[in-house]
């Protein structure tokens, strides 16, 4: 935390793909989505990069809210043009990625859709 005249500044220091890995179990190709919502959001802004053994800077701007979250969505998701069959693979994918969001919603405090 960092003092300024208005009040006080919430900044993260350390590597956010090990927060992203460690604190929401994604892997680390989700890292990208993770910040780049958080941008949108307008909830973080980060103001040094790290890389290698350096650690980034984020200030903290606000808490992570769902109607925030909700309007970075896009309006009108286009449907797929033809299905394709499943697979026993494509299954276990589709298993892995539902659990990974049932655990995102539960993490945000989001209800799970029905």
């Amino acid at each position: 935390m960092q003092d300024t005249r208005e009040g006080k500044l919430l900044i993260y220091e350390g590597f956010l793909t090990t927060l992203v890995t460690r604190q929401l179990n994604l892997s680390v190709p989700y890292y990208t989505s993770v910040t780049n919502v958080l941008k949108r959001m307008g909830c973080v802004r980060q103001l040094r990069r790290g890389g290698g053994s350096a650690p980034s800077q984020w200030l903290l701007i606000k808490e992570p809210q769902e109607k925030d979250f909700l309007a970075t969505l896009p309006k009108k998701l286009g449907r797929p043009h033809k299905t394709e069959p499943t697979s026993p693979v494509g299954d276990q994918r589709i298993a892995d990625l539902t659990r990974r969001l049932n655990y995102l919603y539960s993490a945000l405090g989001i209800p799970e859709p029905r």
